[in-house]
Parts: C-alpha cells; sequence; structure tokens
C-alpha cells in the first residue's frame, strides 16, 4: 500500500475563524441597519413627548406616565448605541488616556456595588502606556469587563485589572503590528466551556440564566476594542475562572495635547450654553430640514418652530438640492440627516457649498459608517438621533455663528 498523510489542523482552524468573522460581519451590518431605523422611531418619540409636555397641562399621573414612556425611549437608545458598538458603527472621539489616572474613578464607581463576597483590586502601574482610545467608551467596556466577572462569582471572590505592555512585531490576523496595552480583567469564577468561548461575543448570547443578561456586554466591549484598533482575547476554564484581555492601541500624542483638547471642550461647552438662548441678528434664522423619516421630519419641524425657527421641510436629498437651487438665499443654516437614498447629508452640503462657500450646516444621524462620517466637512457638527432638542438648537446656534459644537450621542 502507498498512501500520503497531510495535517489540516491549522487549515481547520483557519477556516473556522474566517466562518467566525464572517459571522460576525453580518450580524454586525445586520445591527447596523436596524439602528438606523430604530433611532429614528426614537427621534420621533422624544420629540413627540417634548411638544406634548409643552402644549398641554399634565396632572400628577400625566406627568409620571410622560416621564417613564421618555425613561423607556432613553434605554432604547442606550441599547441601540450597545448594537452600534458590536457593529463598529458608533462615533468614537480617541484621545491619549492614561490608565493610571482611571483608578480612582473606576474604584467609586465599580467597588460599591460589587457586593460584600466580591474583591475589587486594581492593579494598573505609572509605567502603563497610554492609550489611543474613547476615554467614555473605554471606562463602559472595563465596567461591562468587571461586572461580568462579578456575575461569575455567586459564591464571591476576587476580581483583578492588570495591564501590561507589549509589542507586536509582525501583523496577524487580529492585530497590526505596533505597541499595544493588555488590559486584563481576571476573576476566580464559574468559567466558560471551551465550545461556549468563540460565541460570547456574539449579540444576544449569554451564558447567563434567563433575565439575568441582555447578552450585548461583551459583544459591545469586543466591538469597541476592534473600531479602536484593537482585539479582545479569552482565556477560561470551567470552575477555575476567566481571564479578557482588552488589546488596546498605545497612544503617542503627548499628555499636555490631551489636556489642551479637554480644555477646548469645556469652553466649547461653555460657549454653547451662554448662546443657547440667543438669536443671530433681530430676525429668526430659517432652516432647510431634510430628513427621509415623515414622522421624524415634522416633529422635528415643529419643535424648531416653538424654539423660534423658520423651517422649510424637504423629504430627501433630491428634493432638497431643488430648493436650495431655486432659492439659494432664503436658508441660514442646513439640517440635513446623513443616510438618505441616493443622495447623501454630505452631498447636500457640498452643492449647497458650491453655490455659497462655507454655509452653515449642520448633520443629524442615527446610523452611518464611521470611515463616510469622517468625510463630512470639519465645521459641519453632528448630532446624534435620538437627539436633545437642545442640543439641536445649540448646534445651528453655532452653525450660523461659524463655531463648531459637536453634540453627537
Amino acid at each position: 500500500m502507498l498512501g500520503t498523510m497531510q495535517d489540516i489542523t491549522e487549515q481547520r482552524r483557519l477556516e473556522s475563524q474566517l466562518l467566525q468573522s464572517q459571522r460576525l460581519d453580518a450580524i454586525g451590518k445586520l445591527t447596523g441597519g436596524l439602528a438606523h431605523d430604530f433611532n429614528n422611531l426614537l427621534a420621533a418619540i422624544l420629540s413627540g413627548l417634548s411638544l406634548l409636555e409643552r402644549q398641554l397641562t399634565l396632572d400628577g399621573n400625566a406627568t409620571k406616565i410622560l416621564d417613564m414612556t421618555r425613561r423607556s425611549a432613553g434605554q432604547g437608545r442606550d441599547l441601540v448605541q450597545r448594537m452600534l458598538a458590536f457593529s463598529r458603527r458608533q462615533d468614537l472621539k480617541p484621545v491619549a488616556v492614561p490608565l493610571s489616572s482611571l483608578g480612582d474613578t473606576m474604584n467609586g464607581l465599580v467597588a460599591p456595588v460589587l457586593g460584600g463576597l466580591v474583591r475589587f483590586k486594581w492593579l494598573v502601574s505609572d509605567d502603563t502606556w497610554p492609550v489611543y482610545v474613547d476615554a467614555a467608551q473605554l471606562e463602559l467596556a472595563l465596567m461591562n469587563l468587571i461586572f461580568n466577572a462579578r456575575d461569575a462569582m455567586p459564591s464571591g471572590g476576587t476580581v483583578l485589572v492588570r495591564t501590561s505592555n507589549r509589542s507586536v512585531g509582525h501583523a496577524g490576523d487580529e492585530l497590526p503590528a505596533g505597541d499595544y496595552v493588555v488590559v486584563a480583567v481576571e476573576d476566580t469564577g464559574t468559567g466558560i466551556a471551551g465550545d461556549m468561548i468563540s460565541k460570547v461575543v456574539e449579540p444576544f448570547f449569554t451564558t447567563k440564566p434567563i433575565g439575568k443578561g441582555t447578552g450585548l456586554g461583551l459583544s459591545t466591549v469586543y466591538g469597541f476594542a476592534k473600531q479602536s484598533g484593537g482585539t479582545l482575547r479569552i482565556e477560561s476554564e470551567v470552575d477555575r475562572g476567566t481571564i479578557i484581555e482588552l488589546w488596546l492601541p498605545r497612544s503617542n500624542q503627548p499628555q499636555d495635547v490631551t489636556e489642551a483638547i479637554a480644555v477646548a471642550g469645556a469652553e466649547a461647552v461653555e460657549a454653547a450654553d451662554a448662546e443657547r438662548a440667543t438669536a443671530v441678528g433681530e430676525r429668526s434664522l430659517t432652516v432647510l430640514l431634510i430628513d427621509d423619516s415623515h414622522s421624524l421630519r415634522e416633529m422635528t419641524a415643529m419643535s424648531l418652530r416653538q424654539s423660534g425657527f423658520e423651517v422649510v421641510g424637504a423629504s430627501g436629498g433630491a428634493e432638497a438640492l431643488a430648493a436650495i437651487e431655486r432659492e439659494p438665499d432664503r436658508f441660514d443654516v442646513i439640517v440635513t440627516d446623513f443616510a438618505m437614498p441616493l443622495i447623501s447629508g454630505i452631498d447636500v452640503i457640498r452643492f449647497a457649498r458650491n453655490l455659497r462657500a462655507g454655509w452653515p450646516a449642520v448633520m443629524i444621524t442615527g446610523y452611518a459608517d464611521a470611515e463616510k462620517i469622517v468625510e463630512r466637512p470639519l465645521d459641519v457638527a453632528l448630532v446624534g438621533k435620538p437627539f436633545d432638542e437642545k442640543d439641536l438648537v445649540v448646534a445651528i446656534h453655532a452653525a450660523a455663528r461659524g463655531k463648531l459644537i459637536n453634540a453627537s450621542a
């Protein structure tokens, strides 16, 4: 007999990785698309509630119902943000973040709610490199991992957060070559079965009992890590515990630049608050409002009119271009949705600025590919749906004055 033998273990591993990557990518595109429509619905609901609150005299019971409805809509908004985090479509604002400075914050937020049976240790040294990430999303990611670790230890134990500096010499399947900081969250809990590890980052998959988890915690952390240029790795053994490593890119941004960014952001918010109640000149502003969602467009238009604006609505990019070309001197500020059929909000703004340089504009969005969002002109503020009407009013006034206020949710 004559035969040959070939070890296909590595081939099968690569095929499994490819299938997993394709499945996660498909889920990400689906959740991102759903988020756009869902955010439009939530924005219309919240705008309608605000209009009712201003136009009607409500008794105590009616006010309570309205507040509960608004709170539920807010929870829906948070859910959509988690979906966007997994699909890597959220708008991140990365800065240099020194991890050692987060110790007091995390101890203050996390330690009091872990319970008496769970100890929390933050072992992050001062020589840990700063990371280049969105600071708020990093805190949320750490809290997610820490609370998951707590839930895995019903009889008590220790949650440990430690960091290490790592350098990757060659690009691999998950990470390009470069410097990274590994944030490891370790527990001594029940662990995860080997065949489940690849599934726990999928949205809505959870190993917790029914009613004890949404299945979005790890998926949002995974999405945040990948969008930030890092990754998430899991090591676990049943009844021995779990180590989840958050790999984040090292920041080469000087610390003083980070502080300048924070100061500039605070000054921008302060300036926006001072300008909130004033209008440009002695007349009201005329706004061209563009959104392909009829209900949201009508609700937003009514709200803006109550805030003193004159509003002309357009149901899409083509209708907006016709209005701009017909009456180029009528509109003071363009407020446009980003994602619309055929003609996007960016296309509308570019067309308008060919007629009038620097035409004031504000972009609203419930979902957009991060790479496409950055293509908008730098002086165009981005307001995320569902938005607080005060944020939109501030952004419109700021745009009319030539100042950028970024109120993205």
